[in-house]
């Protein structure tokens, strides 16, 4: 999902928590020197690997969640009904995602 899909489903579940009285989780996700992929590889290199990092993410929140690329490397998680307690354990289930994520694919390797 690009930065006006994200944003769409975030408008949409604030207006739902404020109207039902709920809460709403809303990260962002920054994934620490991707410019270096960019600036190495290029462009379709970053964005092959952001659709990883989008799917492995997607992969590892409720179907009912939303994570979307929000700008270069970061992404926007929103997450219905999910307050500061269950935010915080889906945050590290994201991180632990993201962590074994192949993120130094061979072909991204410094020589």
């Amino acid at each position: 999902m690009n930065h006006g899909g994200i944003l769409e489903i975030l408008n949409k579940e604030v207006l739902r928590a404020r109207r039902e009285r709920t809460p709403l989780g809303v990260m962002m996700v920054d994934l620490d020197h991707f410019k270096l992929v960019n600036d190495r590889y290029g462009h379709m290199a970053e964005m092959w690997f952001c659709a990883k990092f989008q799917k492995r993410m997607q992969l590892s929140i409720r179907p009912y969640d939303s994570v979307g690329r929000y700008g270069g490397e970061e992404f926007l998680v929103v997450a219905p009904g999910c307050d500061m307690e269950k935010a915080k354990s889906l945050a590290e289930r994201l991180r632990a995602a993201i962590g074994r994520s192949p993120s130094r694919m061979r072909w991204f390797r410094s020589p």
